[in-house]
């Protein structure tokens, strides 16, 4: 299957250009068991599949072989990334465990691995993979392997890398990156997609709207703990979110404090917008810390206070390797019957989530035992960067903020910075759906240069069976593409259908379980027969 190297790009660029990455240590510990529970994902760009790996190492004689697997397994990080994709790796399920002595105080251990991962796209999914890792797992022999290769073994050379974050940086395919069989094992994985995979679901904006407002709180970190300076990317980003939320969804508001410069920056850390927006009350309050891992007794009590309320809650900032993530879920306060919308924005945070914000509003809440129902996580497969973190964070305000007009996830995160791959979690109980509208049909003819493209879209449609069909309209034979998306806008890279023919005569059939709208885009072929494609098109309910 062909790749996208575009973004892989990026993240080889991430320190540079402020990504919320930060590297450091291999966040490991030492439990026995994996867990198994699988949870929804919804995406504009990606689709949730199950790695299966048949994995050897080798280490000194020890019973606590499910951290040594785990570590290995951490070599998925930097290699899946260039796929655009990533691992969640507290979900790995781990079995068919089998130690064998080596004779000389080491061991050789085989297992079997089904690794859970955000493939970047929705529709170049390989049926296999090829993986590489350390074949010695211990930390001697990992900082060995680091020194043999860490300077050839990655996407740039000028990262500074350790044998702790070896496997964020770690690209075996590199050019000039060769691994010796001693060192290295290599193993085909199998791809399957999962059948956890959701579309054109909705927020629960019944639920959001349901005490009449909108309450958000929006958390930055900074690019350097303590940073004073406005050139922080941290602190730029905080300073450029205000300034959106004056200049969109919060222009005319009242402000806390009641004077506030225009870019605020260190001297208002703490700021709060209130007003109405479309006949509703909207609070937006942001707050800008140092980094959840070093927040203060006070920010934990004002995060606290704010949360009991928010009906979106953003963390803008680095991911530390999930110690922010980890350290962020542990905070705030929830009450139950309340439901909630998390973005965790910063790099590969898909990687490092884990089930405790799941689990803290399953314990709230007897009628939800997997920990979804009263909350949806949203977070990142790639890098984030501290420039486009406002316009994300502004995204998901303007589209809560509007519940006459809902969009569904993937309508929502495909107004995201691409590079980011923004996905949905715990959106599989979600019960929200728009009332349907009367759809009377689309016809129409047009012409179509090499490359050009048009959009059609219909209102939110009722559950049932559409065609939509193009046909060649004129004498000379030209060939416009179909591609159409669900209840977001289709472009050549990201569709939910397209039918690969040549010609102008294609057919779609969809089937919608759920009031949900149809987009179209009609391309003209870039090697079409012909300059001027002439079509017509039809979207019917059958």
């Amino acid at each position: 299957m062909n790749r996208r190297n575009l973004l892989s790009l990026f993240a080889a660029a991430s320190i540079t250009l402020g990504a919320a990455c930060a590297p450091s240590s291999v966040p490991v510990d030492d439990e026995e068991r994996a867990d198994s529970e699988g949870k929804a994902f919804t995406s504009a760009q990606a689709t949730l599949v199950t790695l299966e790996i048949d994995g050897e190492l080798t280490a000194p004689w020890q019973t606590n072989t499910t951290k040594l697997i785990k570590t290995q397994l951490f070599y998925t990080v930097g290699q899946l990334n260039a796929h655009d994709s990533v691992g969640r790796l507290d979900r790995v399920v781990i079995s068919d465990v089998k130690r064998v002595s080596n004779g000389d105080g080491w061991m050789k251990v085989t297992y079997r691995a089904e690794l859970p991962v955000g493939w970047g796209s929705k529709t170049e999914i390989p049926d296999t993979l090829s993986l590489t890792f350390p074949r010695k797992i211990g930390p001697q022999s990992l900082k060995s392997f680091t020194a043999s290769y860490g300077g050839s073994c990655v996407e740039d050379a000028s990262h500074a890398v350790s044998s702790d974050n070896f496997w964020y940086h770690f690209r075996p395919e590199s050019e000039g990156c060769e691994l010796a069989a001693a060192d290295a094992v290599t193993v085909k994985a199998g791809v399957e997609i999962s059948p956890m995979n959701t579309s054109a679901k909705y927020p629960e904006y019944d639920r959001v709207w349901a005490d009449d407002e909108l309450n958000v709180v929006a958390v930055f970190g900074k690019y350097e703990d303590y940073a004073t300076s406005s050139s922080d990317a941290g602190i730029r980003a905080y300073d450029d979110f205000v300034e959106g939320l004056r200049a969109g969804v919060a222009s005319g508001f009242g402000t806390t404090p009641s004077s506030l410069a225009a870019r605020p920056g260190v001297s208002a850390p703490d700021v709060t917008f209130s007003g109405s927006y479309g006949g509703r009350t909207v609070n937006v309050t942001a707050l800008l810390i140092d980094s959840p891992k070093v927040a203060t007794a006070a920010f934990d009590a004002r995060y606290g206070a704010l949360t009991k309320k928010a009906d979106l809650i953003v963390y803008d900032g680095h991911a530390g390797l999930g110690a922010n993530v980890k350290a962020l879920s542990t905070k705030g306060q929830f009450v139950k019957g309340r439901h909630s919308v998390f973005f965790f924005n910063g790099c590969d945070t898909f990687a490092y989530l884990d089930d405790t914000i799941a689990k803290r509003f399953a314990a709230l809440n007897a009628d939800d035992p997997n920990g979804t129902k009263y909350a949806d996580v949203l977070s990142n497969l790639m890098p984030a960067y501290f420039h486009s973190m406002p316009d994300a964070s502004l995204a998901l305000i303007d589209a809560l903020a509007m519940p006459d007009a809902p969009q569904t996830y993937e309508a929502i995160l495909s107004k995201i910075d691409p590079s980011q791959v923004v996905v949905a979690t715990g959106e599989e109980d979600n019960t929200f759906l728009p009332d349907s509208e009367d759809f009377d049909g689309i016809s129409a003819s047009n012409v179509l240069g090499r490359g050009q493209s048009h959009a059609f879209e219909t209102p939110v449609l009722a559950p049932g069976t559409y065609v939509i069909r193009t046909v060649e309209n004129g004498d000379e034979a030209g060939d416009v593409d179909l591609y159409v998306g669900l209840g977001y806008a289709p472009s050549v890279e990201l569709y939910d259908f397209r039918p690969y023919l040549s010609g102008s005569n294609e057919e779609i059939r969809v089937e919608l379980e759920a009031p949900t709208r149809i987009l179209v885009m009609v391309h003209g072929y870039e090697d079409a027969p012909v300059s001027q494609n002439h079509y017509r098109i039809t979207v019917v309910e059958k």
